[in-house]
């Protein structure tokens, strides 16, 4: 896979979904990373399942009790931006993090929930932003002074924390570049009492295995929520294939399901990995893929600028070339959070000093 891992991330997450596997027994809490240690509370169930007696059970046992409490406190909070959106008649799915724990994990001690992620129309997005903010959330996500039309159109959430640090993130796309309606593929769902939806098993793998191959994006931990997903749920293939061809999203999901089939035997059946294999992508496609699953690609100048322009064609549609030429230097300031277009070329500056410096190349 292009994705690069750590590979003592990738024997714990090893010990966390393979029953009786042997590096479980020889884990040692001491060399655990701290991007690994949110894993640790599934640690705990897999040993506890498997009655593997191990010195550090007593200190796994209250990470997952904690890690438990602080989910309750996340879903409580979400459950009052549900009530709020649904009192002013704004419908709502969950994505991502919360509906993965309930349904998949069926544990709401083994999976952190970073924050919890909701969709609204696209219509009513601004709307919604205003709604929870009046709650008492601080918005954590740049926005442009004066006019937020191309903010919507260029941007797929927001980000919020409350004054207690839980998160939640706004969504009106569930797929950061792609337009595509998930509506007739939701089923029901209950956060902290309040009745809400969730994506089919189906959606939710796809956005999955889409979400986890950025460079942004937490080493490996959407194979352990693809896994679960693909051990606890019926999956539809003709359907995920035919909605990764209609995103644009069959390479994430080439790699994604290639690699959990071979490293966990998540069940993915030999003729839906063969077919994606065979499936052909647009060269635009490859190049986006290749620079968003490498951590360095985004420090390269020469791969920075197709890349945003790639983005910035499957947010605002394919339109004409001209067209997305205008559009570009806007969509730019939106990457780089840049308020005026004067100041772009001094951003543009740092950003180049600081890429050299980092180990960016042209």
């Amino acid at each position: 896979m292009n994705k690069q891992t750590c590979p003592q991330f990738e024997l714990l997450l090893e010990a966390c979904l393979v029953p009786r596997a042997r590096v479980a027994e020889t884990f040692r809490l001491d060399d655990v990373e701290p991007a690994s240690v949110g894993l640790l509370p599934l640690l705990y169930r897999n040993l506890a399942a498997a009655r593997v007696e191990h010195a550090s059970m007593g200190k796994l046992k209250g990470m997952y009790r904690r890690c438990w409490y602080a989910n309750q406190r996340l879903l409580k909070g979400t459950a009052g931006v549900l009530d709020r959106l649904h009192e002013i008649g704004i419908p709502t799915v969950m994505i991502h993090d919360v509906p993965l724990a309930i349904r998949y994990y069926r544990d709401l001690g083994a999976r952190p929930l970073h924050k919890a992620s909701v969709v609204v129309p696209p219509e009513r997005a601004e709307e919604a932003l205003r709604a929870v903010e009046e709650l008492g959330f601080l918005r954590t996500t740049w926005m442009p002074r004066g006019k937020r039309g191309d903010f919507f159109r260029f941007r797929h959430a927001a980000g919020f924390r409350d004054p207690e640090g839980n998160e939640v993130q706004l969504h009106w796309r569930a797929l950061w570049l792609a337009r595509h309606d998930f509506g007739d593929y939701t089923e029901p769902l209950e956060v902290g009492g309040c009745a809400t939806k969730s994506l089919k098993p189906t959606e939710e793998l796809l956005l999955t295995c889409a979400r986890g191959f950025t460079w942004e994006a937490a080493p490996l931990w959407w194979a352990a929520d693809a896994t679960m997903l693909l051990r606890n749920a019926a999956i539809d293939w003709e359907r995920l294939l035919r909605t990764a061809r209609e995103t644009r999203t069959v390479l994430p999901l080439r790699e994604a399901l290639g690699y959990v089939a071979e490293r966990f035997a998540a069940g993915v059946p030999v003729e839906v990995l063969r077919e994606l294999e065979a499936s052909q992508a647009p060269g635009e496609d490859r190049r986006l893929h290749l620079w968003m699953s490498n951590p360095g690609g985004h420090r390269s100048v020469l791969k920075l600028v197709p890349a945003c322009w790639a983005m910035q064609r499957r947010t605002i549609g394919r339109g004409s070339w001209a067209r997305s030429l205008v559009k570009l230097p806007r969509f730019v300031e939106y990457h780089w959070r840049v308020d005026r277009k004067r100041d772009l070329p001094g951003r543009a500056w740092r950003w180049l000093r600081r890429s050299g410096s980092a180990g960016g190349r042209w």
